[in-house]
């Protein structure tokens, strides 16, 4: 059977008082409940699954307390396994190196990568699916859509909102590498 490679943002055991600590708003834990309750389905079904995790955390300084989340290989109880990769978490420029992180795995694996599962819009994991996508055009993808973009309850300011223009075109013009959509919605 083929592995199932899954880009998630749990909050990983490994770390979860590291990131509760330095956390100054409100933790993902329904987000972090929702993907564990989807990937231990998977597992039980007899599924490999490898985590590819960049944990949904707040942003340097204003949010979080560190400038840098920490790369380790995840291995939990129940056979959750992967990687949390490692980045700088700085305000406005974490997504570069989240890309940047992910796009060095994707090129040393991509072959490797015949399934993968994305969790959420995230501009980072829909750019990398464009990689995958080029390196190895039988991988299948499947983007999980927990909620409506743009309604997560973020400010509605003049920045925000050019910013959230300019980062939907970006979202929409990659959907065209995904190949299967789950919705949720209530």
């Amino acid at each position: 059977m083929k592995k199932l490679f899954f880009l998630s943002s749990i909050l990983p055991h490994q770390n979860y008082e590291w990131i509760k600590q330095n956390s100054k708003g409100p933790m993902s834990n329904a987000n972090d409940s929702f993907q564990r309750a989807l990937i231990t389905g998977f597992i039980q079904n007899g599924v490999e699954v490898e985590l590819l995790n960049i944990p949904n955390i707040g942003a340097f300084p204003l949010n979080f307390n560190k400038i840098y989340s920490p790369e380790f290989f995840l291995n939990e109880e129940g056979g959750l396994k992967g990687y949390n990769f490692g980045f700088l978490n700085v305000n406005l420029i974490k997504h570069r190196f989240i890309y940047n992180a992910l796009e060095k795995f994707v090129k040393r694996k991509y072959e490797e990568i015949d399934y993968l599962i994305i969790y959420d819009l995230y501009l980072p994991f829909l750019e990398i699916a464009k990689l995958i996508k080029s390196k190895n055009k039988n991988t299948k993808i499947v983007l999980v859509i927990p909620d409506i973009y743009g309604f997560t309850g973020y400010s509605k300011n003049f920045f925000h909102k050019l910013l959230t223009n300019s980062e939907e075109e970006k979202i929409y013009k990659n959907l065209q590498w995904i190949d299967g959509f789950v919705l949720l919605t209530d």
